[in-house]
């Protein structure tokens, strides 16, 4: 079965985007605590896809929407920290994993009856051989908790990192201090955007991630 590994990957990338922030000019604070959403939808909807596995005429698509409120708190220095607001994403987790299972197990029983079982009889056949309804077993091979508490552990950032902030962009460093590409954004009030990100030849680098708003919460 595949897994969710996807999903890890783009919170991973999401938590690069922080390192921006940190070390701006004093013209630029970014004091107090800052949210943005973040889709995982396309990226999480492409890892579990079984629709061009071998049985993938019996799953067809996958495509559910799950999305993920994120707290970016910095300091008086931009500093910066990174956590999820769990109020919003364990429900939505919740839920997106619940069309999943069911996904499943709507394909399986699908395949199940292109050989001749039917639903009662792939039941009674599992639950004979694992001790366990079809549904039980997949819950248990997910391992949802454990899933949840690594994707928020994946959120968390507290190495600080050095950018360059010079009029309305963002400049990514490498260790030695020299730029090696750059983020476009707006500051109005207690509104930021993330316009886009670009190559030190202004040509800009493909993201989906982009634009992202932040809107300041405390």
């Amino acid at each position: 079965m595949k897994t969710i590994k996807s999903l890890s990957a783009v919170l991973i990338c999401v938590c690069l985007i922080a390192a921006m922030f940190v070390g701006c000019s004093p013209k630029v604070s970014l004091e107090g605590k800052w949210e943005t959403t973040i889709d995982l939808s396309k990226e999480a909807n492409e890892g579990l896809d079984m629709s061009q596995d071998e049985d993938g005429e019996y799953f067809g698509v996958f495509n559910e929407s799950l999305t993920v409120n994120v707290y970016y708190t910095f300091d008086s220095d931009n500093n910066y920290t990174v956590s999820v607001n769990e109020e919003q994403f364990r429900p939505a987790f919740d839920a997106y994993m619940e069309k999943y299972v069911d996904y499943v197990l709507e394909g399986t029983y699908k395949t199940g009856e292109a050989e001749g079982l039917s639903r009662e009889d792939f039941d009674d056949f599992y639950m004979e051989s694992e001790g366990k309804t079809l549904r039980e077993a997949l819950v248990d091979e997910l391992k949802l908790d454990n899933l949840y508490a690594s994707l928020i552990k994946d959120y968390n950032e507290n190495t600080t990192q050095q950018t360059i902030v010079d009029k309305d962009r963002f400049y990514i460093t490498d260790n030695q201090g020299n730029k090696i590409n750059y983020e476009s954004f707006t500051l109005e009030g207690d509104k930021l955007t993330i316009n886009g990100l670009f190559d030190m030849n202004d040509n800009p680098v493909e993201d989906e991630l982009y634009p992202l708003t932040f809107t300041k919460v405390a």
